[in-house]
């Protein structure tokens, strides 16, 4: 009995413990899982706002940076179609923007 009420007191504390992390990390100006420009954050970090500005230069955002569509097939190992869609090694042709994986900023910095 004693194990038992060892654990849950130890789980519950976790579970505190994390709850005051994340509470305290909401009070700062800029939430650091809102963008991707974190040190902490994969390649793979995506935010609309970052996407929108690129597309608005007809380029891809990626890896905290906008690309030109030859760059960004190239990273898929696929070859550039025309200005929105990449060509795949069967030769089928694929919407740009769903060839390479993309994780919310929240995800990544929760991962």
């Amino acid at each position: 009995m004693i194990v038992v009420s060892a654990l849950v007191a130890i789980y519950y504390n976790i579970i505190l413990a994390w709850t005051l992390f994340y509470t305290f990390a909401s009070f700062t100006s800029v939430l650091p899982w809102s963008h991707c420009d974190n040190s902490f954050n994969s390649h793979l970090c995506f935010t609309e706002d970052k996407a929108m500005e690129c597309r608005n230069a007809s380029q891809y955002y990626y890896n905290k940076t906008c690309v030109d569509i030859d760059e960004y097939c190239g990273l898929a190992q696929q070859t550039v179609f025309n200005a929105t869609h990449c060509l795949n090694s069967t030769g089928d042709a694929k919407d740009a923007e769903s060839v390479l994986d993309k994780i919310s900023a929240s995800e990544d910095y929760y991962k």
